[in-house]
């Protein structure tokens, strides 16, 4: 189930929610429109992260979850990469890409509009 769903200063407008979900978001800066979002199911305990390197250059959007089993926590990211994106901005998603990968479980979606990687 999908909703319309646009980010402005912070602000989520959107016409409904999840019903058990928490949504998490990640704003564009200097911008309206766009951005990057999920949701985690309210049960699960989780946080989202900063990684700490190139935060304003990049769009995207970590959480972390604290595991259900032994197996340790995971580390779920999301990401849009603009078809024209600067190799500077890609090089700064590069950096916090290994700063995630650091993490036990790293599961790793996006439009990345790369267009010559079939």
């Amino acid at each position: 189930m999908e909703f319309p769903l646009w980010r402005c200063d912070g602000i989520v407008h959107m016409t409904g929610m999840l019903k058990g979900y928490m949504l998490f978001g990640g704003d564009r800066s200097g911008r309206c429109g766009g951005g990057v979002t999920f949701y985690v199911r309210l049960h699960l305990e989780c946080i989202k992260l900063c990684l700490g390197v190139d935060d304003e250059q990049v769009e995207n959007l970590c959480v972390g979850i604290k595991g259900q089993t032994s197996e340790g926590n995971i580390v779920v990211g999301v990401c849009y990469r603009s078809p024209d994106q600067e190799e500077e901005v890609d090089e700064a998603f590069y950096r916090q890409l290994e700063a995630a990968s650091k993490s036990q479980a790293l599961v790793f979606v996006g439009d990345f509009n790369y267009p010559d990687i079939c």
